[in-house]
């Protein structure tokens, strides 16, 4: 009586598959649409290229490695990592205490600050590019990571 009961389920259940199997083959067959939206890997000129698609025209590209970008008289660096991730940082001149900065990593998000080696404040985060990025995460990234650094520079000071 089990195996009845299991093979009329099972054919019960059978018109369901007639639906699920062509709407998985759709979402399998839309995925290398996503995927060539990402990027992956990018090089210090499409980068640059990405800066200035977005506006900005003070951009300077040092080496393979880092982009210097300059806005409202401001340096910021771009650093470009051989495993595709990214990463922001700005340095200020000056005295910065330890609570001042402590403060900061304890109740901001999505930056971190510290004092570097010649005793300056500084601010950096990370854009994480293991499956590639978008213009739009690149884009939304810069943005607010100079809204973070305008903020820190105001509490810092």
């Amino acid at each position: 009586m089990p195996e009845v009961f299991f093979t009329f389920q099972y054919r019960r259940r059978l018109p369901l598959l007639k639906f699920i199997i062509p709407a998985a083959l759709m979402a399998a067959a839309s995925t290398p649409a996503f995927a060539q939206d990402m990027r992956k890997n990018l090089t210090a000129q499409e980068v640059s290229q990405m800066l200035r698609n977005d506006g900005y025209t003070s951009v300077e590209i040092l080496d393979e490695e880092a982009i210097r970008l300059r806005v409202d008289g401001t340096n910021y660096l771009v650093v470009l990592f051989d495993d595709g991730d990214l990463q922001m940082y700005m340095g200020l001149s000056g005295d910065a205490s330890l609570s001042e900065i402590n403060a900061w990593n304890r109740d901001k998000r999505l930056s971190r600050a510290y004092i570097d080696k010649e005793g300056d404040p500084v601010i950096e985060a990370d854009l994480l590019a293991d499956q590639g990025i978008t213009d739009s995460q690149f884009s939304n990234f810069v943005d607010v990571f100079l809204m973070s650094a305008n903020a820190f520079r105001e509490h810092v000071n």
